[in-house]
């Protein structure tokens, strides 16, 4: 029997993304969307990628609380950058954003599939 890390819409996870080269991997910081139902009934997980390089160009919420998210610098999400992945790419936990920052994410991306 295969045991499903579990995680919850807001948790901060670390994954093994891959560089566009599709040879390599690096471990990454994402922001998990997917209610922990889902992920434990699929074994996938749909995920934000969290960056500390603040855009222009890209739909990004600064992350207020960073720190007390577990993130070790001043953190972006990028809410248009959605990745679906199964659950052995996520290394693990490493906090969680605060609810309403959460909300606001949420928020965000439903204006930005609006327009």
């Amino acid at each position: 029997m295969t045991i499903i890390p579990t995680f919850s819409s807001g948790d901060i996870v670390v994954v093994r993304f891959p560089y566009s080269n599709l040879a390599q991997t690096e471990l990454r910081p994402a922001l998990a969307v997917s209610p922990a139902s889902y992920v434990e009934l699929t074994g996938e997980v749909l995920l934000m990628q969290i960056t500390s390089r603040a855009s222009r160009e890209r739909p990004q919420y600064k992350i207020r609380k960073w720190r007390e998210a577990g993130l070790k610098k001043e953190s972006y999400v990028r809410y248009a950058n959605l990745h679906h992945i199964r659950v052995s790419h996520v290394a693990g936990k490493i906090g969680r954003v605060d609810e309403d920052e959460y909300q606001n994410v949420i928020s965000l991306l439903g204006i930005f599939l609006r327009s």
